[in-house]
């Protein structure tokens, strides 16, 4: 039988409709030599085999035929598995369960990026600060291995998602520049989207169309709101241009009948807006402010999936196919439970309000709706 890279040289190569001559001429090696490669007599020397990987736009796991030996389904159950058992506490087996997972799947990329996702979110909740910088390292160190092992694009953008976010919390802003550029991107996938969608409408298959249209809306809103709210924030002195903004977030989530859907900038704008009643002396306001988080958040339905909406009620099935946590919460439920409170009770900014007696029944609400 034919060694599994000995296919894939001569499946890549026909791909590209490339002759045997002109593989042989790239790699300085001869002609007979990538016809032994092809059909088993021999294998390349091991310092082409990343050279190979590389031409033919494959990964090296990719070269030799190997199969992901962790499942997608697996990898959300661990995740799972791993955030349970974080929070519950008093597990010296857990760290030393991930490392040696770590060690098994290391050349995994969804896998990495899962833990690497993993260590930064309940990173976020861990107590102890040298424990708490020891996992914001490892959240580093796993997505930096991702844009070592991988030449899938969408890995490779949340692996840089991961690096920045990490850079930009420790403070290292040139390392930042480093990773993102320092001027705007131009996105080119919406359109790409578009086209996808044409194409599928023009075969007849209309449901097709649909769904990446929907998918693409759903996407450009998410980072709309994102965008918006990052504005808002910078612009929390401002109060004019802020509750400006602040409009146009709920403009756009009521629009676009998101209120249901788990998304961050949903329940930020209103924190965002408090924040910037505060500062513009405004305490009533903040207050009212606070009040429309509290609402928002009360109206959370648990168990939680991440998207309820019925205008993108094709975008779960999306996600569950697409994303490697597909609609997995980044922390456990309770805890996102925890964490909507603790934004307010624990936010020293928000201390200024204690004398009010408004302010104290919304704490009151708050405390049951955590512990409730």
């Amino acid at each position: 039988m034919i060694p599994k890279i000995g296919q894939t040289l001569l499946i890549k190569r026909r791909e590209l409709r490339l002759t045997q001559e002109e593989v042989a001429e790239y790699f300085a090696v001869s002609k007979a030599s990538v016809s032994k490669w092809e059909t088993g007599q021999s294998f390349p020397d091991t310092l082409l085999i990343p050279q190979l990987a590389n031409f033919f736009n494959i990964t090296i796991d990719e070269l030799f035929g190997y199969t992901p030996g962790i499942s997608t389904n697996d990898i959300k159950i661990l995740y799972e598995e791993y955030g349970h058992r974080f929070v519950k506490g008093n597990d010296p087996d857990l760290i030393k369960d991930i490392e040696e997972n770590i060690t098994k799947y290391y050349a995994y990329p969804q896998f990495i990026l899962s833990i690497s996702q993993w260590f930064l979110n309940y990173a976020t909740i861990e107590k102890d600060t040298i424990k708490q910088t020891q996992m914001i390292n490892k959240a580093y160190s796993l997505a930096k291995h991702v844009l070592e092992i991988t030449n899938n694009s969408s890995f490779l953008s949340l692996a840089e998602m991961l690096c920045t976010t990490i850079l930009l919390y420790q403070k290292k802003y040139k390392e930042c520049f480093e990773i993102v550029g320092e001027e705007p991107k131009i996105v080119n996938d919406a359109a790409s989207n578009n086209l996808l969608a044409s194409i599928y409408l023009s075969l007849g298959k209309i449901e097709k169309a649909k769904q990446v249209s929907q998918v693409n809306i759903f996407q450009n809103i998410s980072v709309l709101l994102e965008s918006l709210v990052n504005y808002q924030a910078i612009n929390s002195h401002d109060k004019e241009l802020h509750d400006i903004i602040y409009q146009q977030v709920k403009a756009v989530i009521d629009n676009f009948d998101m209120q249901e859907i788990l998304c961050n900038p949903i329940f930020t704008t209103h924190l965002i807006a408090a924040n910037s009643s505060i500062l513009n002396n405004n305490h009533q306001e903040a207050i009212t402010r606070l009040y429309s988080y509290y609402q928002r958040i009360s109206k959370t339905k648990f168990p939680l999936s991440l998207n309820k909406s019925d205008y993108f009620h094709h975008v779960n099935d999306w996600i569950e196919e697409n994303s490697y946590l597909g609609s997995i919460t980044p922390v456990t439920q309770e805890q996102v439970k925890t964490n909507f409170c603790d934004a307010v009770l624990d936010n020293p900014m928000f201390d200024v309000l204690k004398e009010f007696d408004s302010y104290q029944q919304l704490i009151k609400k708050l405390k049951e709706f955590k512990n409730g």
